[in-house]
């Protein structure tokens, strides 16, 4: 009981923190020729560590804009498309939570809700 109660809190904790990111953090400020794809809110994972934000696919780029809380700086993540090497599941706990994108020089891993849509767009 204890457990479940504890999943269902941090699904609806997370929900709730989405939404406010998603009317927080609307938009990133894109280059010339440069098209949005797809946007949501995001969590960035470092080792466990996880920072909440919004993630941007273009044309050209995957862009991760941290949310900025009081006292808090963000730097936007930016890997440019054609560094990505390879795409693959990221879960945690067991949970299919999201996708890794591998470069030559590090794996970064974000929580979205349609990992298979983001793993298609950056696939194709």
């Amino acid at each position: 009981m204890g457990i479940s109660l504890g999943l269902i809190f941090f699904i609806l904790a997370d929900s709730v923190n989405r939404y406010f990111i998603n009317r927080k953090i609307v938009s990133v400020e894109l280059k010339a020729s440069e098209e949005l794809i797809r946007a949501e809110p995001s969590t960035y994972y470092i080792g466990a560590k996880g920072i909440q934000g919004k993630l941007f696919l273009t044309n050209r780029r995957l862009i991760f804009q941290p949310q900025i809380k009081r006292g808090q700086h963000g730097k936007e993540l930016s890997i440019e498309r054609r560094q990505i090497k390879k795409i693959g599941n990221y879960d945690r706990a067991f949970l299919p939570t999201g996708f890794q994108a591998e470069t030559r020089k590090a794996q970064y891993s974000f929580a979205v809700d349609d990992r298979k849509a983001w793993q298609q767009e950056l696939n194709g």
